[in-house]
């Protein structure tokens, strides 16, 4: 089982890292995982197709973004439940965005918090482009989804 998992993941420990753009913690992928299974969702069809075992997982390895955007989708097609990316989405905490979390609680006040969001924003769980867009009363914070097959984009948008 172990052997397709390290294709997929790139291990802490070995120091190898990729492209900061190409890879991220696969900490999101573990906690929106493991929240469905604890939801009652039957992700194991999912995890033996990939070869995943999530209790093993290191929550510091790196995974690249499109193979986890995948594992999303092949998720989405298997969930009975349409709120589970809802769900799921509450075992994701603001501790788990690791050093973007300081950089966002030392900045110097909103707007620069905002801009190191959107200017850092592969580091987060989102896919997609982020904005922002100023008003001379109202300003909004806009993501614009990366578009996704039916049952993927809700999970994504709802999760």
């Amino acid at each position: 089982m172990l052997g397709l998992q390290q294709k997929l993941i790139i291990p802490a420990k070995t120091g190898k890292r990729g492209t900061i753009m190409a890879t991220r913690s696969v900490l999101g992928l573990v906690c929106i995982l493991k929240g469905l299974r604890d939801l009652g969702e039957d992700i194991s069809p999912l995890l033996e197709r990939y070869s995943l075992d999530l209790d093993t997982l290191d929550p510091y390895s790196r995974i690249d973004r499109a193979m986890e955007l995948q594992i999303y989708v092949d998720a989405a097609n298997c969930v009975r439940d349409p709120m589970a990316g809802l769900k799921a989405g509450t075992y994701i905490g603001f501790a788990g965005y690791g050093p973007l979390t300081m950089l966002f609680m030392t900045a110097s006040n909103a707007y620069a918090a905002i801009q190191s969001g959107i200017r850092y924003q592969q580091l987060t769980y989102l896919y997609g482009a982020l904005r922002f867009e100023p008003g001379p009363e109202l300003s909004a914070l806009a993501l614009t989804p990366l578009q996704l097959p039916g049952k993927a984009f809700r999970f994504r948008i709802d999760g």
